[in-house]
């Protein structure tokens, strides 16, 4: 795959007012006394070459302790399990689960479409359904507790598969925004290592944990109703990971599957004339681009604002989220704004959305050492 071969579609569109706002707000942090000023070289992303071998996080993911199960906020929804490594740990690895943000959880895939038992709607997300059962990245993530990582995994509210009032894209990203903040606000009670914080993600995951990298610095997605304790807290994301992340809402609608009525839900609106959930109403263009990552990376880009270390990992086999349009434009962008030499991308050929097993764990490990350090001075991937 070559990076440089693809550039990424510009669209038009009038601007929402409260993504109009939110733009003057990353302009004006970058632009006030207290703004970052980007010293980023550009550089080719690392490359990590294909795993070798038939040993991955399976195994190691099994040992991990049993959690201790803690409330982040007041819905039902917003709970946590902690696993904290034993002895002394290098940080703290925060895993936000898939199930194309209106099923999944920290536990088990919970979405409406997976466990549908009509034909035309299994049908129609075929031939994903037999790959969406686990969530994504979750072993991944729970086999760095063997590497010395403290590793908490979130639940948060689900969007809902229906038009009209719900849950959206606002409440998911309130509740991550809100699960991070209880976390480094409460990490000495929970006996968590705040050293180096990372947020990682799977899928719909992936997605929010980009949104909220991007967005936590500029308290984008605080929740209104966060009490003073948790207000006052400055998130600090020092890294992270985007397994199959969906980075752009528009191209992910037309790639079918799951798609459309995962977006939609997300949304609340569609993109189409006829929506995959009945009754959609149609969404305003300032609104997908909104809730897409890549908006923001290209803004952070273009304002010359720095992002923290990334490793994105897309699979070929992938037929949802696609490496040409989801995975090189935001690997492509976030380099321009991270450094080449700290955004590592993983594609392994086999991989399908379920991604795990053909990461190359070795050098996901070796990416985290490297965060972990805080060591950027090597410029190659083992």
């Amino acid at each position: 795959m070559h990076l440089n071969r693809l550039e990424r579609r510009r669209r038009g569109g009038v601007a929402a007012v409260v993504v109009a706002a939110a733009f003057a707000l990353v302009a004006g942090a970058c632009g006030s006394e207290g703004g970052v000023s980007s010293t980023v070289v550009t550089t080719p992303p690392e490359s990590v070459p294909a795993r070798t071998g038939d040993i991955g996080p399976t195994e190691a993911a099994k040992l991990a302790p049993e959690p201790v199960e803690v409330a982040y906020g007041p819905d039902p929804m917003n709970v946590m399990d902690v696993y904290a490594a034993s002895g002394d740990s290098v940080g703290t690895i925060m895993y936000v689960h898939g199930g194309g943000w209106s099923g999944g959880s920290k536990d088990m895939n919970t979405s409406t479409l997976v466990l549908s038992t009509q034909a035309d709607l299994r049908d129609t997300a075929s031939p994903l359904l037999a790959e969406v059962d686990a969530t994504v990245g979750e072993r991944l993530i729970l086999a760095q507790i063997q590497n010395g990582w403290d590793v908490v995994s979130i639940d948060y509210r689900l969007a809902t598969p229906a038009p009209g009032d719900g849950i959206r894209a606002p409440q998911l990203l309130n509740d991550v925004d809100r699960a991070v903040r209880y976390t480094q606000a409460h990490a000495a009670e929970l006996g968590l290592n705040m050293d180096r914080f990372v947020l990682a993600g799977g899928s719909a995951g992936g997605h929010l944990s980009l949104m909220e990298t991007q967005g936590a610095a500029l308290g984008l997605f605080a929740d209104p109703s966060l009490p003073a304790d948790l207000a006052t807290v400055e998130p600090r994301i020092d890294a992270v990971v985007g397994l199959v992340a969906p980075t752009d809402l528009f191209t992910l609608w037309h790639t079918g599957g799951i798609g459309p009525s995962s977006s939609e839900a997300l949304l609340g609106c569609t993109q189409a004339e006829v929506p995959a959930i009945a009754g959609m109403p149609t969404c305003e263009s300032s609104v997908v681009a909104y809730y897409s990552p890549i908006t923001w990376t290209d803004r952070y880009v273009s304002d010359g604002r720095p992002l923290p270390p990334a490793y994105f990992a897309y699979g070929g086999e992938d037929t949802l989220v696609l490496i040409d349009t989801q995975g090189v434009p935001m690997i492509q962008a976030w380099s321009r704004a991270a450094g080449g030499d700290r955004t590592w991308y993983d594609l392994p050929p086999e991989g399908g959305h379920n991604i795990d097993d053909t990461v190359n764990y070795i050098a996901f490990n070796a990416w985290l050492g490297r965060v972990a350090a805080d060591d950027w001075s090597r410029g190659t991937s083992p």
